[in-house]
């Protein structure tokens, strides 16, 4: 009889265990979202011009945010890899950020990750122009604040500057172009600037 209720008591400590174990959450995939930076806040050229981020959408793969935040013009495959992505990638997989000919084309200046080394979600940044001497900026607005980690520039833009406060104030971080971290300022950037 010992033997009986000792092999029950082990079964229903055991079962008792496994249904104290919290249960492992499913972790969300990364959504990469598309922004088009609106220039109808500042319409000069000639100073630094300030946006207002319009949302084009958020999808489950970069590939599909760069296709629908270039209207098109950039194809790239459908694995590309969010790590290793340049210029020169988007420009071999049939689309180019760099085609100043073309007034309607709106270029891919910087994407912004959520997390370091250019991993995780994404949100890809795209202006009316490649960048030029005259800066680029944006506050990121309330859902992507103090969320960056690291991030990237294209269409020229070889002086990005990650900021912890709104209009481009308070402690920054330089990336020429792009940074595998942001250091002190990981999920602290509040506003953005790209130039070349």
């Amino acid at each position: 009889m010992n033997r009986r209720r000792t092999s029950t008591a082990i079964g229903v400590g055991l079962l008792t265990m496994f249904l104290a174990i919290p249960a492992v959450a499913e972790q969300e995939a990364p959504e990469h979202c598309a922004v088009f930076l609106d220039r109808s806040v500042d319409d000069a050229d000639t100073k630094p011009v300030e946006t207002a981020p319009i949302d084009i959408g958020c999808f489950d793969t970069l590939s599909e945010a760069l296709v629908a935040g270039s209207a098109g013009t950039l194809h790239p495959t459908p694995f590309v890899s969010l790590r290793t992505l340049t210029d020169r990638s988007l420009d071999e997989g049939g689309g180019s950020t760099m085609d100043v000919e073309d007034p309607e084309k709106t270029f891919l200046i910087g994407i912004e990750y959520d997390l370091i080394t250019f991993d995780g979600g994404t949100r890809s940044y795209y202006f009316d122009r490649a960048c030029n001497a005259n800066p680029i900026e944006v506050n990121v607005g309330d859902t992507w604040d103090d969320r960056f980690e690291s991030g990237k520039g294209f269409a020229g833009c070889g002086s990005n500057k990650k900021f912890a406060g709104q209009n481009q104030n308070g402690d920054v971080h330089l990336c020429t172009p792009s940074c595998g971290s942001y250091n002190d300022l990981r999920n602290r950037v509040s506003s953005l600037r790209w130039k070349e």
